[in-house]
């Protein structure tokens, strides 16, 4: 190894350790020694801050890593960095760190190799624990390694053999200097007979660009000569290949870069005209007024395919100057028409194929308006191709595909985008041009964009108040795929001389610019991180210190999705990515009723990743703040899901920084650790948390959370609004940005139903041939909904709102008259009585959505809705002077009640001459009618969507599956938004024998798919039990005519399935000779008290001779029997009960008692008639001393005779507690007496 130690004058106080004739990094022996340079070489200029710099490569083309030691305490204790070459060609950049022998990569960024045995210059800047990592001199990543490793510097080769020169270290105020073609990036392509192309050559440190003395190499003279000529590159093609041309400083040999040059072969295109018919070019051949910015497309025969070689050519007409030639592969772009002259320079690919089409980017810019163009396509480009059922060898002449660019540039504030059609401009970026030239920066402007996928890198740059909004939210789509391996580096604009190509990686770059609205549009970095040597790909990279609005926009990447300073905010927005996708430099950035969404790493797919990763400016500034949002997972573009408990809130920044993230009142999903937080913030505050919950609504259990800090709900409310979050704005003006409102004018109550009604297509069969779908935004949330036809070209959509405030809605169809219809409406706070739908209330009762409890009372009429109104209206009377608060009811009529429905499900005609394709729209309006009527009653309609009675009859119970698939869905729609639904899926399902159990499940997976306020659902038996197990069924619905007789048997099936019982048919009241219509009033009563007691539910009916053929179980009307007065009196009793709802207690010793233990106690004793009760209760939840007062309840005569006094109790043995003084309550000594105790001080 050579060490020198050098002073000359152009380095200042850098030490010089390895000349420039380089030494050898052998690989090291087993021991893996570290090959020091002797102290004292060093020491001085790294005793502060400072800098390791070296020209490395791999010798041979060998693999394996080549190592600079930055901090060394012995061989097993070592921070360095350096190259690291795998087979294939592969290259990264690594900083390593050795603890005890153990290796930790702190940081690995692969990179695109440079071609032939090119030189690499490395730097590592060491500033205590923050290091930054440079190649030839543009920084590549940065990273915090606290260590007490003292510094030390030497070399180190792992598995490979390297080339090190010009090794030295220094100060770290002596900058990094990069070198490279101005506005270029270091791969070119050029052809054989085009003239020698000239290109400016800088260099540029810290920001200042300068020319310097440099000298020019090619690695084969016979592909392309390097020269260079008056401090310019000079390229001249010369054969077909490839060659490396390497450019090196005079000043300085660290400072160099070397070119990939590939030499293709010469234009060549046929003369002669070419078929260019209607609809095979866009624009078309002649067309006129074409926007400035158009792009030009080729529709051949089929998908062509996209050579190595050739290039599209743009002439201007008037001279045939070429002004743009489009490259395959990956070309080199410099966007924006900033007043400043900066540019955004990236790669693009601008040659693509989609299908049959073939779409040619032209560079940003190079049209001009009242132009005259022509296009030249070389023939080498879509080689075996087909146009017009000739082979396609090129357009070479300028009469072929010819067109002129609209006289001027638009005027106003309003511009239009779109694909086709009519518009101001096709790309984005035309129109941000515009902006940026012709519009004063301060006055507002507005770019619209058309549904249409826009697919390319944008810049803005000192602009403001400009707002992009779509025609639609998913509609129009801004698109790109870019990432660190394209474009690395978040990215800058460039100074008019800058060298390289530091656009950046993101697909929409912003600089300098405030109040940038972003509007009901999506926006997507199309990355796949598994794709990409350099995984991190914005979608949005905000760079400016002004104000960004974000409104109802989606976001899509995988790492880094948003990046963003200065002060931003995205309402009812989604962001979606997995590793940091939300970061930056920020000061305050609030994500209001948002979706946060963690989706599945393509790359590794057992990693959840992290949500944030900030880097706040100022201490107290508020950072990222998430209020009211969703924290979501879904798949990503791989497919794959993010595994429960798998992705972090956030993870630590920089140590420069401040690590502000605060999440305020949003739901949690189940993918976000139970830890939360990944590592530990900056001085360990930061990381804040208030007001969490589970997806469902509960409060989250924070236990397991570390290193993050709990909020109380008063220290939470300081980020509760967006006037407090962007209150620092100007020096403490403050900043208060507000949606845009444009409400429908009736308000909905919560619950209540919005009816959204539309004209559209009468032809065909709208019930097959249209499709009808809405979105319903509050915030981040969303609900899909079905629409159907109502007949008479009217089409509709029903939205049961669970939540008040502002609520928005965008309709989607397969036609046109139909799609993309939005509004917005006001829904107020929920009406007396109105308590929302019933839902599942831990695990074996029911609550309404409000928490009310819901002691189910139900009644079965199975068709009352297909009787002459008269009847119907009665039904209804006597359903709101009873007891119950549920009915069962059936969907398709009833043939067992042998009279002919006023109406029916199908057109056609009765008994079988239906058309299964079409409904009868009337007949649904109809049982929407007496839903509606019940809803006003505030009782649930339990609607049974198949039954056995049909027996042929009409065939309603031999549809076919495709047929009961439709209706499904048909009735759903119609139906879900009735807050007093539920679905039954069938009534005695068992009976319908042509249906198997796989399509009794297909079935309920429709229900449950399409109804988007997921109703109960249950199906009922005859003989034969559905699996109620299955997720799909919320509560089990039982047919029995005994098991409600005891508590034994009633509370066998709610332990069994642990879901909410309800015994909908126990036997009937009635009179007839059937032996399921016979019970006694008492003994229907009696099994609703035993239910209850064993912590279920059951149903009622009667049926009573009637020589009118009228019976309540069948039609309706009236009711004759005993028990109605008695249920309403047990439904009182049951009003008065814990409202967690009744538990059995003691079940193994058969006490027919339920409540809650040590509070409350409802005991039933059914035909036993004691004369005394011994005050005895089971131990659980019982303490000596406690007391209770105790109530006699006549169930039958329905009368409650409290008892005087009240009865201490103590312990009597390991089972049970008995009143101290052993006192027994007295009982009338008759059937059907109940006993209620409540505990009191």
């Amino acid at each position: 190894m050579l060490l020198h130690r050098l002073l000359p004058p152009l380095l200042l106080a850098c030490f010089l350790l390895m000349s420039t004739a380089g030494a050898y990094a052998e690989p090291s022996a087993p021991s893996e020694a570290v090959k020091l340079v002797p102290a004292a070489e060093a020491a001085a200029a790294s005793s502060g801050p400072y800098f390791v710099e070296a020209r490395m490569r791999a010798v041979s083309g060998g693999a394996g890593q080549g190592l600079v030691i930055v901090r060394y305490r012995d061989d097993r204790n070592w921070l360095g960095f350096g190259l690291d070459v795998a087979a294939a060609g592969k290259l990264a950049v690594n900083i390593v760190r050795l603890v005890d022998g153990e290796p930790r990569f702190l940081k690995q960024v692969r990179i695109d190799p440079d071609p032939g045995d090119a030189f690499y210059t490395i730097r590592l800047d060491v500033d205590g624990a923050a290091l930054t990592a440079y190649l030839n001199g543009t920084r590549l990543i940065g990273v915090d390694e606290p260590t007490a490793l003292p510094p030390r510097i030497g070399i180190l080769a792992q598995g490979g053999r390297f080339e090190i020169n010009g090794l030295r270290v220094g100060d770290i105020t002596q900058a990094p200097t990069s070198m490279g073609l101005v506005h270029r990036h270091k791969q070119l392509s050029l052809q054989l007979g085009d003239a020698p192309q000239r290109f400016a050559v800088r260099a540029s440190s810290r920001g200042e660009v300068r020319a310097l003395p440099f000298s020019a190499s090619s690695s084969d003279a016979s592909v392309v000569e390097a020269s260079v000529d008056g401090g310019e590159l000079l390229l001249a093609p010369r054969g077909i290949g490839n060659a490396a041309v390497t450019l090196i400083s005079a000043e300085d040999p660290n400072v160099a870069v070397t070119l990939a040059v590939r030499v293709g072969p010469a234009f060549a295109a046929p003369p002669g005209s070419v078929p260019l018919t209607a609809g095979r070019v866009s624009p078309a051949a002649n067309e006129r007024d074409v926007p400035v910015d158009a792009r030009l497309e080729i529709r051949f025969d089929q998908a062509p395919t996209i050579g190595e070689n050739g290039s599209v050519r743009i002439v201007r007409a008037k001279d045939n100057v070429t002004v743009d030639v489009i490259r395959p592969g990956m070309e080199l772009d410099e966007i924006g028409a900033t007043r400043d002259g900066v540019k955004r320079v990236v790669r693009y690919k601008a040659i693509s194929v989609d299908g049959t089409a073939a779409t040619i980017r032209p560079h940003d810019g190079k049209l001009t308006y009242g132009t005259d163009y022509y296009v030249l396509v070389d023939g080498h480009l879509f080689a075996g191709a087909t146009l017009g059922g000739a082979r396609f060898n090129g357009i070479g002449t300028r009469t072929a595909w010819a067109f002129r660019i609209r006289e001027r540039a638009p005027r106003g504030a309003t511009l239009r985008v779109a694909v086709a059609g009519k518009a101001d401009f096709r790309t984005v970026q035309g129109a941000l041009n515009h902006a940026m030239r012709e519009v004063p920066r301060e006055q507002p402007v507005t770019i619209r964009l058309a549904d249409g996928r826009y697919e390319g890198l944008l810049y803005l740059r000192g602009k403001d108040n400009v707002t992009l909004r779509g025609d639609s939210r998913h509609g129009a789509q801004i698109t790109g795929e870019n990432s660190d391996g394209i474009n690395p580096g978040s990215g800058a604009g460039q100074l008019p001389f800058a060298p390289g190509a530091t656009g950046g990686r993101s697909v929409f770059l912003v600089e300098n610019a405030d109040l940038l609205r972003l509007d009901t549009l999506t926006l997507i970095n199309t990355t796949w991180r598994s794709k990409t040597i350099g995984a991190q790909a914005e979608a949005l990279n905000f760079s400016s210190e002004g104000r960004l609005i974000a409104n109802e926009v989606d976001f899509f990447s995988e790492q880094d999705t948003i990046q963003v300073k200065g002060y931003a905010w995205f309402y009812r927005s989604l962001v979606a990515g997995n590793v940091d996708f939300i970061w930056g430099y920020n000061r305050a950035a609030l994500f209001e009723e948002s979706e946060i969404r963690s989706v599945g790493d393509s790359a590794n797919p057992a990693s959840g990743g992290y949500l944030v990763q900030a880097r706040t400016v100022a201490e107290d500034d508020p950072g990222f703040v998430f209020l009211n949002s969703r924290l979501t997972h879904g798949p990503g573009p791989a497919g794959n899901d993010v595994a429960p408990g798998a992705s972090f809130l956030a993870r630590p920044g920089v140590v420069t920084a401040w690590d502000n993230v605060r999440y305020i009142n949003c739901s949690v999903g189940p993918h976000i650790s139970a830890q939360g937080w990944h590592g530990k913030p900056r001085d360990g505050k930061g990381w804040e948390e208030g007001g969490s919950t589970d997806p469902a609504g509960k409060s989250l259990d924070l236990s397991q959370r570390v290193a993050g800090r709990l909020l109380a709900p008063a220290e939470a409310a300081r980020y509760d609004s967006r006037a407090k979050v962007f209150a620092q704005f100007a020096n403490g003006r403050g900043w208060n940005p507000q949606p845009a409102l444009a409400h429908d004018h009736d308000p909905v109550e919560r619950w209540g139903s919005k009816e959204i009604t539309l004209a559209g297509p009468r032809d065909g069969n709208p019930f097959t041939e249209v499709e009808l779908s809405a979105t319903f935004r509050q915030g981040a949330r969303t609900l899909a909904v079905d629409g159907f036809y109502d007949g008479a070209g009217q089409y509709k959509l029903r939205f049961m709102p669970d939540t008040v405030g502002e609520w928005e809605y965008e309709t989607h169809s397969n036609r046109a008259a139909l799609d993309g219809k939005r509004g917005k409406f006001m829904v107020i706070a929920a009406m007396p009585g109105n308590h929302g739908p019933v839902r599942v209330k831990g695990v074996h009762h029911f609550a309404y959505a409000d928490g009310t409890p819901f002691w189910q009372v139900g009644t079965t009429s199975y068709g009352w809705t297909h009787q002459p109104e008269a009847i119907e209206r009665q039904t209804l009377a006597t359903l709101a002077a009873g007891p119950f608060n549920k009915i069962r009811m059936l969907v398709f009529p009833n043939q067992d009640v042998k009279h002919q429905p006023p109406r029916f499900p199908f057109e056609g005609a009765t008994p079988k001459a239906w058309d299964f394709t079409r409904f009868d729209p009337e007949f649904f309006r109809h049982l929407e009618q007496r839903v509606g009527d019940l809803r006003e009653l505030g009782i649930e309609a339990d609607v049974i969507l198949f039954h056995p009675y049909d027996k042929g009859y009409w065939g309603f119970d031999q549809m076919p599956a495709e047929v009961n698939e439709r209706y499904l869905r048909y009735v759903v729609a119609r139906l879900a938004s009735y807050r007093n639904v539920w679905w039954s899926m069938a009534n005695e399902f068992d009976y319908l024998t042509k249906k198997q159990m796989a399509e009794w499940d297909r079935y309920f997976e429709i229900v449950q798919a399409r109804d988007p306020y997921q109703h109960l659902r249950s199906i009922h038996n005859a003989m034969v039990l559905y699996n109620h197990t299955k997720p799909w069924v919320t509560h089990v619905s039982v047919q029995s005519g005994a098991i409600a007789e005891d508590f034994e048997r009633a509370v066998l099936l709610r332990d069994v399935y642990a879901k909410p019982v309800v015994y909908d048919e126990v036997k009937y009241e009635g009179n007839i000779e059937r032996r399921w219509g016979q019970l006694s009033g008492q003994e229907m009563v009696l099994r609703f008290w035993m239910g209850a007691i064993a912590g279920t539910y059951v149903g009622h009916s009667e049926i009573f001779q009637d020589p009118g053929d009228m019976s309540w179980l069948g039609k309706g009307g009236t009711m004759r029997g005993e028990s109605p007065a008695r249920l309403a009196f047990f439904r009182r009793i049951l009003s008065e009960s814990p409202a967690e709802g009744l538990e059995p207690i003691d079940k193994w010793q058969g006490n027919p008692f339920a409540g809650k233990p040590g509070q409350y106690y409802l005991g039933y004793f059914g035909r036993q008639a004691p004369a005394s009760w011994p005050f005895v209760l089971a131990t659980p939840g019982l303490a000596d001393g406690m007391r209770f007062r105790a109530e006699v309840i006549d169930t039958w005569n329905m009368t409650v005779a409290p008892m005087a006094g009240v009865f201490e109790i103590r312990k009597r043995d390991n089972y049970s507690f008995a009143d101290k003084d052993g006192r027994s309550i007295t009982l009338p000594a008759r059937p059907y007496m109940a006993l209620r105790l409540i505990r009191v001080p």
